[in-house]
């Protein structure tokens, strides 16, 4: 029972023994169980665990770190993160997506961009500027974000989507696109796919996983395919 850390917390601890993966949604954001497609209903999330089919499920590793199983990133919305980590229990009682909410708000007049250096499965990219980049295994990031609207938790594949040389304002719009993914072809917004990523940067950058601020760059992500066993509803 919980959220996206909790999903991490467990899912790490399953790894390796065989067993799999139920999720009664009971957290803050509930990304992972959005793509999963998990009734956040408590009572119906009860009658999933014991009732739902298996189904095998992609996971993240962030080498000398940890796995992951919604999502990483670095830039926005690791910043986002260390914001709510800090601040935002005082809010969870009041809304589950509010803190996300407040911590985005807060994130947009302080965070201007890093430099990063990318290698995306052996092709590097330079971005002077980035402003976030998001690796999904799910769709969704920071209670409801459609920010990678067509990943898939069991393609053996991280689908990635970042952002460049935004002004505040192109940022502003652009926030409030995502919640719809009409931030899909946006001439600043680039999307990709790929199965090992790694990221460097000159910069005090920080990443997520799940979530939760795992560490800063550099760091290595790679996707292992069908990696747990989670309990699904029928498709």
């Amino acid at each position: 029972m919980g959220g996206d850390g909790t999903v991490n917390e467990v899912g790490n601890g399953l790894m390796g023994t065989g067993a799999a993966l139920g999720v009664i949604p009971t957290g803050t954001g509930n990304d992972w169980v959005r793509t999963a497609g998990i009734d956040r209903d408590v009572e119906a999330g009860c009658r999933l665990a014991f009732q739902g089919r298996l189904s095998k499920m992609d996971v993240g590793l962030a080498h000398g770190h940890r796995h992951f199983f919604n999502g990483a990133g670095f830039g926005f919305d690791a910043e986002v993160c260390v914001w709510v980590n800090k601040h935002g229990r005082s809010w969870k009682r009041v809304s589950g997506t509010l803190p996300h909410l407040m911590g985005v708000v807060n994130t947009l007049f302080q965070f201007t961009g890093v430099p990063v250096d990318v290698d995306i499965d052996g092709q590097t990219i330079h971005i002077p500027r980035l402003l976030l980049m998001a690796l999904g295994n799910g769709r969704y990031f920071g209670g409801g974000m459609k920010i990678v609207p067509e990943a898939k938790l069991d393609d053996g594949l991280f689908d990635l989507a970042w952002g460049q040389n935004l002004g505040r304002m192109e940022l502003v719009g652009l926030v409030g696109k995502i919640y719809k993914a009409e931030h899909v072809g946006h001439p600043k917004v680039s999307m990709a796919q790929g199965r090992k990523i790694t990221a460097s940067s000159t910069a005090h950058v920080p990443f997520q996983l799940d979530g939760d601020v795992a560490g800063h760059l550099p760091v290595t992500f790679e996707i292992l395919p069908q990696a747990l066993d989670a309990v699904l509803p029928e498709s």
